[in-house]
């Protein structure tokens, strides 16, 4: 599924308002850490997003798809992770 910018970027900020440990993580990634990577601090932080999205997806046994769809709230949530 393709998602328009605006919808993607509001289903990553209700996502990471879930997630504030995530938040965490992105703020510390520094110019150092992007450049050993290889990459930009922004593309560095987009990827380790998507990372936390993915990890939350399979945990939730969902597609990443289907997980932005709930923070979207255009689908009902999965019973709780145990």
């Amino acid at each position: 599924m393709t998602f328009s910018p605006e919808r993607l970027q509001l289903a990553h900020e209700r996502f990471l308002a879930d997630n504030p440990e995530v938040v965490a993580l992105l703020k510390v990634i520094t110019e150092r850490h992007a450049r050993a990577v290889g990459m930009s601090v922004e593309a560095f932080q987009r990827s380790e997003l998507e990372r936390a999205i993915s990890r939350e997806a399979r945990l939730r046994r969902l597609t990443v798809d289907e997980l932005l769809l709930v923070y979207l709230g255009e689908r009902a949530a999965p019973a709780p992770r145990r």
